[in-house]
């Protein structure tokens, strides 16, 4: 977002992680970033910082808005194939079983 400014960067590992926490980079940068909300700017900014194919958007042309959604209507977004909802349920299915961070912030 925003092109990921080096001046805005978190710190990385060797391998290309970020290592700062998310709480001190949030302080340093979020008046940058006003109209994201900090949990976007935790899993999308922080956690893939320079990595995400949408770094080209600007964050001040977008208005952010919390909003549930049906599973049928998240297929209707994508307009999936059948055969495509099969997979992506399977997938779906054994992914719930796995005990990891994302699966169980979705989950919360």
């Amino acid at each position: 977002m925003d092109s990921y400014p080096d001046e805005l960067a978190p710190n990385f590992d060797e391998g290309g992680g970020v290592i700062t926490p998310f709480d001190e980079w949030w302080a340093r940068v979020s008046k940058s970033y006003p109209t994201v909300p900090k949990d976007v700017a935790e899993q999308w900014l922080h956690r893939h910082w320079g990595h995400s194919h949408f770094g080209f958007l600007v964050s001040d042309d977008y208005v952010f808005e919390l909003v549930n959604f049906d599973p049928e209507e998240i297929l209707n977004i994508w307009n999936f194939s059948n055969k495509d909802v099969q997979e992506a349920k399977k997938t779906g299915a054994y992914r719930l079983t796995q005990n990891f961070w994302v699966r169980n912030y979705m989950v919360e």
